[in-house]
């Protein structure tokens, strides 16, 4: 189903305590568990020079998908969530359209008739200038016109820069998302957690979604913490998305 625009993005303590939260790592974790399931896609999407898109120095040219490894060759890794409306991430390098179309399907496929939702919207930018490039985020709506995510089910999301002038597909990536049941001792464990300690269960048990939507949302109150903890979980073996360990996350912070 069709439905847009979405609006994107996003003490009573001693000084002594308040410190030592401040300098504490936000994760430490023994590594993150890969996914299991993949769907057809490529994580990382093309370039075009000096048309659509425009890299900061150091960091990516192309559009990616932030979602865990996957070692079959033509598929990307389905992160799973626990959540019924995840949120989904991406990186954009700066863009001069700031046109965005986000998709996600109903299965494995892009037919479409497969569209279960489907939202286009405008990147922030200043007159002649292009968008900034930083980690770019959506949350599934949580409304009566978007269906919630099946436990056991994998579904199939992309994002597309649209630039006038490109081939349709060009500046397309794409992503897969199953949600998944906690078992009653993770849940458990997660009722009783905080920021920091949800971060290491979620990235523990393969919770891709819930582990960097948590850093995001923290990335506000301990940007420092999170920055370190965030590179951490994108240098993991599994998760392979070094290149964007040190972009920023877009955010707005009240």
């Amino acid at each position: 189903m069709l439905k847009k625009p979405s609006n994107l993005l996003f003490r009573g303590l001693s000084l002594g305590l308040v410190l030592a939260i401040a300098t504490t790592p936000l994760i430490a974790f023994a590594g993150f568990k890969p996914p299991k399931r993949g769907v057809p896609g490529r994580r990382e999407g093309g370039g075009t020079r000096d048309r659509c898109l425009v890299a900061a120095s150091g960091s990516p040219r192309s559009p990616i998908a932030l979602v865990p490894d996957f070692k079959e060759a033509g598929k990307v890794g389905a992160g799973q969530t626990l959540s019924a409306h995840p949120r989904f991430f991406w990186y954009l390098p700066g863009t001069r359209t700031g046109t965005v179309e986000f998709t996600l399907y109903s299965g494995e496929t892009e037919a479409p008739e497969a569209v279960l939702y489907q939202s286009r919207f405008q990147l922030a930018r200043a007159a002649g200038q292009p968008s900034k490039p930083g980690i770019y985020s959506l949350a599934l709506p949580a409304d009566a016109n978007v269906p919630s995510l099946e436990v056991g089910k994998v579904y199939r999301w992309s994002v597309e820069v649209l630039c006038p002038g490109v081939k349709p597909g060009s500046l397309k990536v794409e992503g897969g998302v199953e949600r998944v049941a906690a078992d009653a001792a993770l849940d458990k464990s997660l009722t009783n957690a905080n920021p920091t300690q949800r971060t290491t269960l979620y990235s523990e048990n393969g919770l891709w979604f819930d582990a960097i939507t948590t850093l995001a949302d923290q990335s506000c109150v301990e940007p420092e913490a999170t920055r370190k903890a965030w590179k951490t979980l994108m240098s993991d073996t599994n998760v392979n998305l070094s290149k964007v360990a040190d972009v920023p996350i877009m955010k707005n912070c009240q």
